[in-house]
C-alpha cells in the first residue's frame, strides 16, 4: 500500500459560450454566447501562468488523464486547491 498526495482543485470562473443540450430546438439557441459563471473541480494536472489543467480521472501516479479541461487563468474568479493523502493498493 501507497500514500499519495493528490491536489483537488476547485474553480469558479466565467466561460462565454452555450451548450447546445441545453436547449431542444434550434429556435431556442440563443443568437450570442453569454458569459456563464460556473464551477469546476478536478484533479490538478498543470498550473502555468496562462491556465490551469484539471482532469476527472488519473492513474495513480499521474502519467494517464481523462476528461481533461483547461481553463484559461484570464477567466477565472476564484480557485482553491486542497491536498489530500490517498491510500492506494498494489
Amino acid at each position: 500500500m501507497k500514500i499519495i498526495p493528490v491536489k483537488i482543485v476547485i474553480i469558479h470562473w466565467v466561460d462565454s459560450t452555450y451548450y447546445r443540450i441545453e436547449t431542444e430546438t434550434i429556435e431556442e439557441l440563443p443568437e450570442l454566447p453569454q458569459p456563464r459563471r460556473l464551477l469546476s473541480v478536478g484533479i490538478l494536472i498543470c498550473e502555468d501562468n496562462h491556465s490551469i489543467t484539471i482532469s476527472q480521472d488519473t492513474d495513480p501516479i499521474g502519467t494517464m488523464n481523462r476528461l481533461v479541461l483547461t481553463i484559461p487563468k484570464v477567466s477565472i474568479i476564484s480557485k482553491e486547491i486542497f491536498t489530500k493523502k490517498i491510500k492506494i493498493i498494489d
